[in-house]
């Protein structure tokens, strides 16, 4: 059998969606050495993939969602004269009528306005009509779905409740890099490399509105404010450039915090997983997640986590976190106080995170995409 993958946000900027492409097709070289694959990525994708002889990777300049790709993506398509289509995002080619394969991360594209302020607005406004018209024909056009999370596929057959009976989850997996601990002596590099403060709150990822970062800066501000003892605490936000990025600095600004809160820019996989380990504690006040990653990667390294009780964090954190209301300012000054403060539930928290990462295996993923891939022939 032969199955095209359409991975194509494999590109030169690094995202927990490349993440996912570049984990599950390595990880598939390595169950499945039968089938024939025909893997898209995007030309700026400066790595190379680890994969075996059965494996043909193909670049291409159209990204995801753009005029290339529903011009020109299903010619594409039929070169490859594959069995089955497996498109890791939900666009697929109007005129495409095979077996596919498609995988839902979240819903946001549905329900949030997020796209890039930076772009002109005419072009913002009709890119996101475009996901929304696209993403509901590639839901119904599938012959199977995967979701990254029971959560993510719940709210999808929510919406479109013929959905439920042909969805499979397959959660993310953790990096292989991530199951080995970090010796003291490469923590303290990274440190004074980085000149990091003794004591600080961490957060990766993006800082779009619905990563909540706006009230858990508030609640940070808050914390520092009414307790003496956090007066040297700092808060790290690592994030790549952006309009919401310049937003969080003057927020901090206006917040009275900007000397303590040091925003980073995107760091190297090998430091953030020392950041990790070296933070009081990870904040994650994310909503609406479909997975929530970050999460798997600060328990695996060791880091206690606080997170919004929403979308899929509690199904993917287990009790390796200290949960809190996403939108009462309070609630997360309460939490951070009582995981800072607390001893037994800080251990707690560290011993249970570790051991809720085991249930995440990217080769258990990778076997079940196969299965479905067989099942579909």
């Amino acid at each position: 059998m032969k199955i095209a993958i359409d991975a194509r946000f494999l590109n030169a900027t690094p995202s927990p969606l490349a993440q996912y492409c570049e984990n599950l097709i390595e990880h598939l070289a390595q169950v499945d050495e039968q089938n024939r694959y025909v893997v898209f990525i995007h030309s700026s994708y400066p790595r190379t993939l680890r994969v075996g002889d059965n494996f043909e990777v193909r670049p291409l300049r159209a990204r995801p969602l753009s005029w290339r790709t529903l011009a020109r993506f299903q010619k594409q398509v039929e070169r490859a004269d594959a069995d089955v289509l497996h498109s890791l995002y939900p666009i697929v080619p109007l005129p495409y009528r095979g077996k596919l394969l498609v995988t839902i991360h979240d819903l946001k594209p549905l329900m949030l306005d997020e796209a890039d302020p930076e772009r002109f607005y005419l072009t913002r406004g009709l890119s996101r009509q475009i996901s929304r018209w696209l993403f509901p024909i590639a839901v119904r056009r599938a012959t199977w779905l995967s979701a990254i999370s029971n959560t993510t596929r719940d709210g999808l057959a929510e919406l479109f409740p013929e959905t439920f009976h042909k969805t499979v989850v397959t959660h993310s997996g953790l990096e292989p890099s991530y199951q080995a601990p970090l010796d003291s002596s490469t923590l303290e590099l990274v440190r004074a490399q980085n000149e990091l403060p003794e004591k600080y709150l961490f957060y990766t990822g993006s800082v779009r509105p619905s990563k909540n970062m706006a009230r858990m800066l508030a609640a940070y501000a808050e914390l520092r404010k009414s307790d003496e003892r956090f007066a040297s605490l700092y808060f790290l936000v690592d994030s790549s450039p952006s309009p919401w990025l310049e937003e969080m600095k003057r927020l901090a600004r206006r917040l009275g915090v900007a000397d303590v809160v040091q925003f980073l820019g995107q760091v190297a996989d090998s430091e953030r997983r020392a950041l990790y380990a070296l933070a009081q504690a990870f904040c994650f006040p994310c909503k609406n997640e479909g997975f929530g990653l970050p999460i798997l990667e600060a328990q695996a390294s060791g880091a206690p986590v606080v997170a919004a009780d929403s979308g899929a964090i509690p199904e993917v954190a287990g009790r390796g976190a200290l949960l809190f209301d996403p939108d009462d300012t309070q609630a997360i000054v309460e939490a951070l106080r009582l995981v800072l403060t607390t001893e037994h539930l800080r251990r707690d928290l560290m011993e249970t995170g570790r051991q809720n990462v085991e249930r995440f295996s990217w080769r258990s993923t990778a076997e079940k995409v196969r299965d479905i891939y067989n099942y579909l022939m």
